[in-house]
């Protein structure tokens, strides 16, 4: 398996630009970590490789959270620095009749919520947001809905995670296109033509993996290359971060809490890292909640 990488590259007359990431290694190992079936990992796959490409798009903004769900079902998170610095985690619903049929290898359809974040460079107060909803079976689509509303230049997104049969684990890669202002139409067409022809990313990778290869498969004209960066996975959580979550919570609820154990748990969605906050710590927060 190739290491992670996400390559910058345009076309040679840099007319539109294109990332192309692997992310097989980090997916597999959130897969792991979260102790997720095949069919869940999968998902999972995709939201972080989307969630990747698309942070690879932020000029201003530092990273981008992204959130998919499918009502009360599942929700499937992952956040994604500039850096190539990524985190996901798959949430289910205990008894979820829709998660056993995917569980079983069916697959789902319904409502997709897709939800963004965008903080800024420096300031994280300060943020974008934009959600929407595509009736789908897949995320590649949910995701493509959402970029097409929340990008103001036209955009794309191709997205493939799979087990591969013969190490047994998971795969993912994909690409995201993007134009450039006052591009012609006639090359606007061209490539979104061969977009539109491209086969789906397992195939794609099974023709052949080499990255040089796969690079040049993307687009319909001669390759630029402009940078490449290995992702990593980081989670960032800290104790500090755990007791500021819990400081967005009312009085009432920090209340109830106090009145509760000598110490409550906070668990990161991401990685799993438990924090203990001490009921001195419940009390200082208590002090300072504004509602």
């Amino acid at each position: 398996m190739f290491q992670d990488y996400l390559f910058y590259g345009t076309d040679i007359q840099t007319q539109y630009a294109f990332r192309m990431c692997n992310l097989s290694n980090i997916v597999e190992g959130a897969r792991k970590r979260h102790g997720l079936n095949v069919q869940r990992g999968v998902l999972l796959g995709d939201v972080m490789l989307g969630s990747v490409l698309l942070a690879s798009l932020l000029e201003e903004e530092e990273r981008i959270n992204l959130r998919v769900h499918l009502a009360s079902e599942f929700t499937i998170a992952a956040e994604t620095t500039r850096q190539g610095q990524v985190k996901g985690y798959f949430e289910g619903e205990p008894g979820s009749p829709v998660l056993g049929a995917i569980d079983q290898g069916s697959h789902f359809q319904g409502d997709l919520f897709v939800r963004s974040v965008r903080a800024r460079r420096g300031n994280d107060s300060q943020t974008y947001e934009g959600v929407t909803k595509t009736f789908s079976n897949s995320i590649e689509h949910a995701v493509q809905s959402h970029l097409a509303q929340s990008f103001q230049l036209k955009a794309g997104i191709r997205l493939g995670t799979w087990l591969d049969e013969k190490s047994g684990q998971l795969c993912s890669f994909g690409a995201v296109f993007l134009e450039l202002p006052n591009l012609a139409p006639k090359v606007s067409n061209e490539l979104w033509e061969h977009v539109s022809s491209l086969p789906d990313m397992r195939e794609l990778w099974a023709r052949n993996s080499d990255p040089d290869m796969l690079a040049r498969a993307f687009i319909p004209h001669d390759l630029r290359a402009i940078n490449s960066i290995n992702p990593v996975w980081l989670c960032t959580c800290s104790q500090a971060s755990a007791e500021k979550m819990l400081g967005l919570l009312s009085s009432a609820d920090l209340s109830e809490m106090i009145a509760g154990s000598d110490e409550t748990d906070v668990k990161c969605h991401y990685c799993g890292t438990s924090y203990r906050v001490t009921k001195k710590a419940l009390h200082g927060l208590r002090e300072t909640a504004t509602h």
